[in-house]
């Protein structure tokens, strides 16, 4: 039973994370993507055994796709310091502004627009 708890939990989380990556401006995309893709092999390689898929023979697939996954995540969560408040603030400060605001690269390209401006600009949100 709490194997069953564990994947249903595991399953939903990759449903939120995948449910922010796909948002249409999301100025932490990269980083939601690298956790993403940690939990999901780390949760992909404990299938592996219960199918009978071995990567190297004699060998158990589930430490070496959790070691790979964790070290995926550590990549996404520490790299891009993803662990500081900046993140949870910035959204939620961000999309509550009233006033239209761009958020340019290096390059003057387009890294995020808040949902004032896609509506001044006739944009449609989700």
């Amino acid at each position: 039973m709490a194997t069953l708890f564990t994947y249903m939990l595991s399953v939903w989380m990759l449903y939120l994370l995948i449910q922010r990556i796909i948002q249409h401006h999301n100025f932490y995309r990269i980083q939601t993507l690298l956790i993403t893709a940690g939990l999901f092999f780390s949760v992909f390689g404990t299938i592996l055994p219960l199918l009978d898929i071995r990567i190297f023979p004699q060998y158990a697939s589930t430490p070496f796709t959790g070691a790979i996954g964790n070290l995926i995540m550590f990549w996404g969560f520490f790299r891009f310091r993803i662990f500081e408040i900046t993140p949870i603030g910035r959204d939620k400060v961000f999309e509550a502004m009233v006033e239209p605001v761009v958020i340019l690269d290096n390059k003057n390209m387009i890294v995020d627009a808040n949902t004032s401006m896609l509506a001044l600009l006739g944009k449609k949100f989700r």
